[in-house]
């Protein structure tokens, strides 16, 4: 596996789908101060 962060083009797509598939997102997202999180994507090398 290859981790790497999402491109800024990437992330509100993977974004939308990492908020419906975690609940508690939008709660930590809230709780970081207005930081953006970063989303690690994998991929196979």
């Amino acid at each position: 596996m290859r981790a790497r962060v999402a491109t800024v083009a990437e992330y509100p797509a993977l974004r939308r789908e990492f908020v419906t598939m975690t609940a508690d997102y939008e709660f930590y997202r809230r709780q970081a101060g207005g930081r953006t999180i970063p989303l690690v994507v994998l991929e196979p090398r």
